[in-house]
């Protein structure tokens, strides 16, 4: 049976993320106009803000996990962790992404940023993904194997996209909600993206706490150029994929507590629901991806 989003035309696909990027920036815009109509400007760093024109440097150094869904491939152990910040009144840098403020007050801030997208590269950094036999993958599978004397799919190298766009963050006393609408500017793939998400910090004692939900929609070209397999990786074309554009959602809980000028505890746990266009191809085994750490951070 032929799936629906082989008919659905490109075009489609950059109206739905223009009208919604629109949609979200009118709303960002609508809301920053009426709050400078009552209050002058301000700035929007409060609480454990890094100083204005400081660098910001600390090492975590712990045990961590990222499962990773692709088959063939080993999740993630990672020990140490670096964090580079520079934050001064326009222009800021946090470890690979840069951006400029364009607008800063007390409960708005409008970023444009550029910003590296590396986290559906890192899943295919195993070798082996290149020569496997599709149908071991049995949870996606419905055609039996029938030519076990050579692999099925040979997949070509995803590489790292950079996304540009803007980022608009509402703070409020008891939340934040920041939203991203970015696109690929380094034309790796041409896609798009959006992402939302709301935190709800909370001080307990010494400690700090974050919890976050969220959502990220990803273009067909995106989705497609990551979890796609086109008519050149396969030997059998009908095992061909041609994945649509996706929703996945997520909820994070961080934790930090300082012990000393220099020394604190970290510890975060991300729980992602990936979008049903992704779960369906033919490379993915999972549907979910937990990220787990727990370290002491040292600040320098």
């Amino acid at each position: 049976m032929t799936r629906l989003y082989h008919l659905i035309h490109p075009i489609t696909q950059v109206q739905h993320f223009f009208m919604l990027g629109l949609l979200i920036l009118s709303l960002a815009l609508l809301m920053m106009l009426f709050s400078l109509s009552i209050q002058a400007e301000e700035s929007s760093c409060q609480g454990d803000c890094v100083p204005v024109g400081k660098w910001d440097i600390s090492v975590s150094v712990g045990l961590g996990i990222r499962t990773n869904p692709v088959i063939k491939q080993k999740n993630e152990i990672f020990t140490l962790v670096p964090k580079i910040s520079y934050y001064g009144k326009r222009f800021f840098f946090e470890n690979y992404d840069i951006g400029y403020t364009l607008i800063d007050q007390q409960a708005h801030q409008f970023n444009a940023i550029l910003i590296s997208s590396g986290f559906e590269q890192v899943f295919f950094n195993n070798g082996r993904i290149h020569s496997i036999e599709l149908d071991n993958n049995t949870a996606h599978s419905d055609t039996p194997v029938t030519d076990h004397s050579r692999p099925t799919l040979k997949l070509h190298k995803r590489r790292t996209a950079g996304l540009s766009g803007f980022e608009y963050t509402y703070i409020h006393p008891n939340f934040d909600w920041q939203t991203q609408i970015l696109q690929d500017v380094t034309h790796i793939h041409d896609g798009h993206k959006v992402r939302t998400a709301i935190t709800v910090p909370w001080v307990n004692q010494k400690s700090r706490w974050a919890f976050s939900t969220g959502a990220t929609w990803q273009s067909q070209q995106l989705i497609d150029y990551y979890y796609g397999v086109d008519d050149t990786e396969v030997y059998d074309t009908s095992k061909a994929y041609h994945a649509n554009a996706s929703t996945a959602f997520y909820i994070k809980a961080q934790w930090e507590r300082p012990l000393s000028q220099h020394w604190g505890l970290r510890a975060l746990v991300d729980y992602k629901w990936l979008g049903s266009s992704v779960t369906r191809s033919p490379i993915i085994q999972e549907d979910a991806l937990l990220t787990a750490y727990f370290a002491g951070v040292y600040h320098f």
